[in-house]
């Protein structure tokens, strides 16, 4: 979660109760995407582009973006990440795969799982 102006961005931790009387900005691929359905606030806007959010985000507010959206924004210091209080762990997503076990000496089942193993393992449940 990130944000750029007071009163999110000048503490050092956050809790929950701070996000839900804060402004939510949301992409319109965020229920689809790594951070479906994550809403916390009472008011949440639906915004068409981070660069959008960026401009609103100056007034205030808070948005939930992936490491990867936010990386140019960080880098930059626009945007500020938010220390949660009350997170026990990082956000994890799990994946079901299904697929017959005759088919697990497929050359294109193993190469789907070691690539997924790969590079999301360490974030998956």
């Amino acid at each position: 979660m990130f944000t750029l102006a007071p009163p999110l961005a000048a503490k050092e931790n956050v809790s929950f109760d701070n996000l839900r009387l804060e402004t939510q900005f949301e992409l319109p691929n965020t229920c689809e995407g790594d951070l479906g359905f994550f809403r916390v606030s009472n008011v949440i806007e639906k915004v068409s582009s981070i660069e959008l959010a960026v401009e609103l985000l100056t007034d205030g507010g808070w948005i939930a973006l992936s490491d990867a959206l936010a990386s140019q924004w960080k880098k930059s210091g626009v945007l500020k990440p938010i220390k949660l209080d009350e997170a026990t762990r990082n956000y994890l997503q799990g994946v079901c795969l299904f697929f017959g076990l005759a088919s697990n000496t497929r050359e294109e089942i193993t190469v789907a799982l070691d690539v997924l193993n790969r590079h999301a393992g360490d974030y998956l449940i």
